[in-house]
C-alpha cells in the first residue's frame, strides 16, 4: 500500500508533541509549592494596637494568636497581600489552611480578601448555624459554597479547604469531609478592585476592619500552592490519585495536542488569512456615561448599588446582589448599598444582635449597640403612664415597672390572641383561650377535626348511615344517600322512611344519643301540637 505523503511526517510530529507535553506535565506537578505563612508576616505587626496577643496551640514550633477584643485590625502587611493575590491568580490548585479553636456558638471569618465594602474571598466558620463557607465571586458577582460542619466548639481543629480547578474540597483533622464541583468558575483577578489597591486588604479573623470577628485561636494560617497542599497539615495522608486541576490541566493539553495534529495541514494558510482579517479589524468602540468616555470592557461603579460596563459601544448597568445579612437586626452605613451586620454583645453568658434588647431587672432596659450593651435606668414617675385609681386600687405586676389600676380593661389595650380565640382580661394581666371547637394556647388556635374520633369530648356522635363532615370549629353528620335524617346524629332508609309515611301520623321520636332538656321539651312540645306559635324551635329541630 502507497502511504500519502507526509504521513510519517505528521505521525513523527504528533509522537513528539506527546512526549513534550507529557514531561512538561510531570515536571510542572514536581515543581516546589510556594508556602505563605499569614502569621509569621505579623511579626512586625504591634499586637496590642491590631487587638490580638500571642498564645500557645497545638504546634510548639509556630506562633498562635488569641482574638478576644471586640475592636481590632488584624491585617496582614501589604507585601503579603500582594504576594496572596499573585499565588491566588497564577495557580489553579491553591489550598488554604487554619488551625483553629473558636468560642461556643461563635460566628466569625478565619480568612477574608475584601475591601471596606466588597468581599472577594473568605473562608468563614458560623457557630450560629453550624456551617463552614467559602466566599468567592464569579464574574464579580458573590457567590458562597456551604459545608454544614460544626468548628465553633471551643476545641482545636485542622481545617483545610483546597480549590483545584472547578473542585473544592474542604479537610477536617485530616478526614475529607466535603468534596464538589464549582459550576461557575471562580475569579482569579479582580477588575473591580483596580481602584481600590489602596483599600484591598488580606484579614486574620476578621471580614473587614469590624465585621465578621472571630472569637477564638488561629494558628498555622498559610496560603499553599501546588496539588495536595493539605499535606502540610497531613503528611500522612494519600496522594496517588491527581487532582481536579491536574486533570484538567492534561485533558487541556491533549485537546490541544488534537488541535495541532488537525490544522497542521492548513495552518500557514488559516494564519495568512487572519493576518489580512486583522489588518481590516475596525478599532474597538468606546462608551460616553454623563460626559466620561469609558474604553471597551471598562467597568465602574454608577452609584452605590450599581455597576456598570462598557460593552461594544453600549453602557451596561445591573444592580449590586446583597448577600443574606445573618442577623436580627442589619444596619446600612452611607455609601455602602448592602446591609451589614454590626458586632454582636455577649451578657450573663448569652450573645445578643446589635439591636436586640432585654431587661435584666425592673425598670431596667439594655441594648446591644455595636458589640457593647448599653443599658438605661426607667423613671416610672417620669415615664409610665399616669393613672386616674387612687393608691389603694393600684397593683404592681410582678417583673414589671409601671403599676396599673384594678380592674383594668387589658384586652382593650391591644392583645395578641389568634382570631379564633377570645381575650379574657385577668387581675394583672389577659390570657388568650380558644374558642370551642379550636385548640391551642390561645395564640395560636387550630381546628379540632372531630371526625377522626368517636365519641368523647372533642370526638363525633355521629351514628347509623351518615358520614362525619368536619368544618370549622364543628362537625355536621351527613346522611348517606337515599336515607332521611330522623335527628341531627342518625338517618334512615328510604324504604323504611316510605313504610313510615303509610302510617298514621303519630308522634315518633329516636333518641339514639343524649338530648339536652330543654331541646327535647321543644321537640316534644312540637310533635305534640302544644308548642305555642309564638316560639319556635330551632329549624334543623323542627325538620325531624
Amino acid at each position: 500500500m502507497r502511504r500519502r505523503p507526509g504521513t510519517g511526517l505528521k505521525r513523527a510530529l504528533l509522537l513528539f508533541t506527546v512526549l513534550v507535553l507529557l514531561i512538561g506535565f510531570s515536571i510542572s506537578d514536581s515543581q516546589s509549592r510556594d508556602v505563605l505563612d499569614l502569621i509569621q508576616s505579623l511579626n512586625g505587626t504591634d499586637a496590642a494596637a491590631a487587638g490580638f496577643q500571642y498564645t500557645t496551640g497545638p504546634n510548639n514550633n509556630t506562633p498562635a494568636i488569641l482574638l478576644e477584643e471586640a475592636r481590632r485590625n488584624v491585617a496582614v502587611p501589604s507585601v503579603t497581600a500582594l504576594r496572596a493575590l499573585e499565588l491566588w491568580a497564577s495557580h489553579d490548585d491553591i489550598t488554604f489552611l487554619a488551625t483553629v479553636r473558636q468560642d461556643l456558638g461563635d460566628s466569625g471569618s478565619i480568612i477574608s480578601l475584601s475591601s471596606p465594602s466588597y468581599r472577594y474571598l473568605e473562608l468563614e466558620s458560623s457557630g450560629r448555624r453550624d456551617e463552614v463557607r467559602f466566599h468567592y465571586t464569579y464574574d464579580q458577582q458573590a457567590r458562597v459554597e456551604t459545608f454544614p460542619y460544626r468548628l465553633a466548639d471551643g476545641r482545636w481543629h485542622k481545617v483545610a479547604l483546597t480549590l483545584s480547578g472547578s473542585k473544592v474540597t474542604l479537610s477536617v483533622n485530616c478526614s475529607q469531609i466535603y468534596s464538589r464541583v464549582i459550576r461557575e468558575s471562580v475569579d482569579k483577578t479582580f477588575p473591580s478592585a483596580d481602584k481600590r489597591q489602596q483599600q484591598l486588604k488580606l484579614y486574620i479573623g476578621q471580614r473587614n476592619d469590624q465585621h465578621a470577628l472571630f472569637r477564638g485561636a488561629l494558628q498555622d494560617v498559610q496560603i499553599v500552592t501546588q496539588a495536595h497542599g493539605y499535606l502540610l497539615q497531613c503528611p500522612h495522608q494519600d496522594t496517588d490519585c491527581p487532582t481536579c486541576a491536574q486533570y484538567q490541566a492534561l485533558e487541556s493539553q491533549v485537546q490541544e495536542m488534537y488541535n495541532l495534529y488537525k490544522n497542521i495541514s492548513d495552518k500557514l494558510l488559516r494564519a495568512e488569512e487572519k493576518i489580512s482579517r486583522l489588518e481590516q479589524c475596525q478599532c474597538l468602540q468606546s462608551c460616553s456615561d454623563n460626559g466620561t468616555v469609558r474604553t471597551e470592557g471598562e467597568v465602574w461603579e454608577k452609584d452605590k448599588c450599581s455597576v456598570c460596563r462598557c460593552r461594544n459601544g453600549t453602557v451596561e448597568c445591573r444592580n449590586v446582589q446583597c448577600p443574606p445579612a445573618e442577623c436580627k437586626n442589619p444596619v446600612y452605613r452611607d455609601g455602602e448599598c448592602c446591609p451589614i451586620c454590626l458586632t454582636n454583645c455577649f451578657y450573663s453568658g448569652k450573645y445578643y444582635d446589635h439591636g436586640e434588647g432585654m431587661s435584666p431587672r425592673v425598670c431596667v432596659t439594655c441594648t446591644c449597640n455595636n458589640g457593647k450593651m448599653v443599658c438605661q435606668r426607667q423613671d416610672p414617675e417620669d415615664s409610665c403612664p399616669s393613672l386616674n385609681c387612687p393608691d389603694s386600687e393600684r397593683l404592681q405586676i410582678q417583673g414589671q415597672c409601671c403599676p396599673v389600676c384594678k380592674g383594668t380593661d387589658f384586652c382593650s389595650l391591644g392583645h395578641d390572641c389568634h382570631h379564633n380565640a377570645s381575650c379574657v382580661n385577668l387581675a394583672t394581666q389577659y390570657a388568650c383561650q380558644c374558642t370551642p371547637g379550636f385548640q391551642g394556647d390561645g395564640k395560636h388556635c387550630t381546628d379540632i377535626d372531630e371526625c377522626a374520633t368517636e365519641g368523647g369530648k372533642f370526638g363525633h356522635h355521629c351514628h347509623s348511615n351518615t358520614v362525619c363532615v368536619n368544618t370549622a370549629g364543628s362537625y355536621r353528620c351527613q346522611c348517606h344517600d337515599g336515607h332521611n335524617r330522623l335527628d341531627p346524629f342518625t338517618c334512615e332508609g328510604s324504604e323504611t322512611s316510605q313504610h313510615s309515611s303509610a302510617r298514621p301520623l303519630r308522634p315518633h321520636l329516636h333518641l339514639p344519643v343524649p338530648i339536652p332538656l330543654p331541646l327535647l321539651l321543644c321537640l316534644m312540645l312540637s310533635l305534640g301540637g302544644l308548642l305555642s306559635p309564638c316560639l319556635t324551635c330551632p329549624s334543623w329541630a323542627v325538620s325531624l
